[in-house]
């Protein structure tokens, strides 16, 4: 499938990384290091692993808002309905489902560089080919 350029906007994306482990942290929420016997730094690691998000990529695409409507309700809004569709080239981008998109915004970090996926106005949740 072709896009046409004019219809593209400049957006981020990122696909989950490899596992990455889990630091213990102070109660500052800074990592804690020992230091070996050269002098280097090392984190200390809980035993724990996360999925970590690889660092966001610029690419061009369209973004079409459809499907239903915006709902207030008494705790929050009822977003059920409600689905944008990412028109892209065929097999011009390494994105699959879970991938996170940013549209509007830019990626924010947290504090020990990993990508905060909570900060991506997108994520895929199905891929569908035309």
């Amino acid at each position: 499938m072709r896009t046409l350029n004019k219809n593209k906007q400049k957006m981020k994306y990122s696909i989950k990384g490899e596992r990455k482990p889990i630091y213990e942290k102070d109660s500052d929420g800074n990592i804690i290091y020992y230091e070996d016997e050269e002098g280097n730094r090392i984190p200390i690691e809980t035993g724990s692993y996360t999925s970590g998000w690889n660092v966001p990529v610029d690419f061009k695409g369209n973004i079409a808002m459809s499907g239903g409507e915006v709902e207030t309700q008494e705790f929050g809004l009822n977003l059920a309905d409600y689905e944008a569709i990412l028109v892209l080239g065929k097999n011009t981008l390494p994105i699959t489902e879970t991938s996170l998109i940013w549209q509007n915004t830019e990626p924010r970090f947290n504090n020990d560089g990993t990508v905060d996926e909570n900060s991506a106005e997108h994520k895929i949740v199905k891929i569908n080919t035309s």
